[in-house]
């Protein structure tokens, strides 16, 4: 039986190269032709920044919270230099920035919007942004999202286009998962069998495999959801998890 590989979406963009959730770490992963995860947050005066933590504290040379900080404070922050100093001066990019660099780079990537900041204005923002830069179809909304039907329903309500995940924490979950109107991918916390993607396929949505399972360097792993036919996969270890793949598509001759 011939596997379709999964799509692999950089976690935080090629972070294990490049300072995470920076304009160099997305353009590395999209260059290699990876999907991307971005964690889109609002600053104190309403702009959607790329910050995965609650603080710019851990990864900038600056201090605070995001929603207290404006963006031109945030556009003088430091995000490169403690991954390595021949990233110093690399910005904590825009939402705009972000999608501008696919639309560029990659349009057909896949983009998933791990969206940080429960907001009316931030779905709004999210929305609007995805549509100038022509990327609303090709990308999947994630974080919150997942957990909060509430969430799911005022996006889907805001735009229908927009495709939305929502977690499945095992293969109990799966019939009322996919029941779900909003729903448009299954974001699995579990490894699948083959059984379940198929059961999430037929019904025309998408799966992808995400959580500490395939996050993490786990080789095994990989190969399971790549044999279950999962759509995409979220990791932390693009480069290796593509070697593995690429080990199990070979096909060794007979020998004699």
């Amino acid at each position: 039986m011939t596997h379709r590989d999964p799509i692999i979406v950089a976690h935080r963009g090629l972070a294990l190269e490049a300072p995470e959730n920076t304009l160099r770490a997305y353009a590395a992963a999209l260059d290699l032709g990876f999907g991307i995860e971005i964690d889109p947050r609002l600053t104190a005066d309403g702009q959607a920044v790329i910050v995965h933590d609650d603080s710019v504290d851990r990864t900038t040379d600056g201090s605070g919270n995001v929603e207290d900080l404006s963006l031109a404070q945030i556009e003088q922050l430091d995000a490169g230099s403690w991954f390595d100093p021949v990233f110093a001066g690399e910005p904590v990019p825009t939402l705009d920035m972000v999608l501008g660099l696919v639309e560029e780079r990659a349009p057909k990537a896949l983009v998933m919007l791990d969206i940080k900041s429960v907001d009316p204005y931030m779905e709004t923002l999210v929305i609007e942004s995805l549509e100038v830069y022509g990327l609303l179809s090709g990308s999947v909304g994630i974080g919150g999202l997942i957990y909060s039907a509430q969430m799911r329903e005022r996006y889907h309500a805001l735009e229908p286009r927009f495709p939305l995940a929502r977690c499945v924490e095992s293969s109990l979950e799966l019939e009322s998962a996919i029941a779900d109107p909003c729903v448009d991918w299954i974001y699995l916390r579990y490894i699948p069998s083959a059984e379940d993607v198929r059961q999430v396929q037929r019904a025309e949505k998408k799966v992808v495999s995400s959580a500490p399972p395939v996050m993490y360097r786990n080789p095994d792993n990989w190969r399971c959801v790549r044999e279950a036919g999962v759509d995409a996969m979220i990791t932390d270890h693009q480069l290796e998890c593509r070697r593995v793949w690429r080990d199990a598509r070979q096909v060794r001759p007979r020998a004699g």
